[in-house]
């Protein structure tokens, strides 16, 4: 279990632990790249309505990844 800083680092963890690129994250929740990776570095916050479409698609529980709280592979399924 790690736990994590930010919104940006729970959305990292998330994604590289469901073997996805950027690209293909962005593409699934209609953002462009450089939106994306904006939203991973930290640069950038997410709409509400990006935030969900993230948390669904990533399968996180959103108050999990808004509050930087403990995310482990349990709550990852990975397809």
């Amino acid at each position: 279990m790690m736990k994590l800083q930010s919104f940006a680092d729970a959305l990292c963890f998330a994604r590289m632990n469901r073997g996805l690129t950027q690209k293909q994250t962005a593409d699934a929740v209609g953002l462009s790249s450089r939106q994306y990776r904006d939203l991973e570095l930290g640069k950038a916050d997410p709409r509400l309505s990006t935030a969900i479409r993230l948390a669904v698609f990533l399968d996180i529980p959103l108050d999990k990844m808004e509050n930087g709280e403990q995310i482990h592979a349990a709550h990852i399924h990975p397809e």
